[in-house]
């Protein structure tokens, strides 16, 4: 073996040492043996993708009471919002919580420290010129997943937002 490749070989997986050391059999049975079409899931995908689905709904929930959806999934230096929208002049930022069992218990989750960190990415937002000097709220979406459509309510004012 001429000195780069044994310089590299440090670097290498253990299946392409295997390929330099011994050829290229023994290597593809190695590789044969790895699955790599299948990636593993996790809880947290169900736990995604349940969260997922609980955003669209609050979006269309909150298209349909009047709300005009800027963004989802944003993600400031101050925290993540669920969903920024405006009603109205009012610039609104809201929490979604979806559940599988009752809306309360999905409000509960809401907890002091969750709005700290929705305090702290409306200061992030509050710096943008568009967002500057406009009134603002932090409202929650419950999603409730029960049969083939989701229910939603909408808690206005859910807690208070200081500068």
């Amino acid at each position: 073996m001429f000195a780069p490749l044994r310089f590299l070989r440090s670097f290498l997986p253990s299946f392409l040492r295997s390929f330099l050391r011994s050829g290229a059999r023994a290597a593809r049975s190695r590789l044969a043996r790895l699955d790599f079409s299948r990636r593993r899931r996790s809880c947290h995908d169900d736990a995604d993708a349940r969260g997922r689905r609980g955003e669209r709904a609050a979006v269309r929930h909150l298209r349909r009471v009047g709300y005009r959806v800027l963004a989802r999934r944003l993600r400031t230096r101050g925290g993540e919002v669920d969903v920024l929208a405006l009603d109205g002049p009012t610039l609104v930022l809201v929490e979604v919580k979806t559940t599988l069992g009752a809306a309360a218990a999905a409000r509960a989750r809401v907890d002091r420290r969750k709005q700290d960190r929705q305090r702290s990415a409306y200061r992030a937002l509050a710096r943008h010129p568009r967002f500057a000097g406009r009134p603002y709220r932090f409202d929650v979406v419950t999603v409730v997943l029960e049969g083939r459509r989701p229910t939603c309510a909408l808690h206005r004012g859910f807690a208070t937002l200081s500068r």
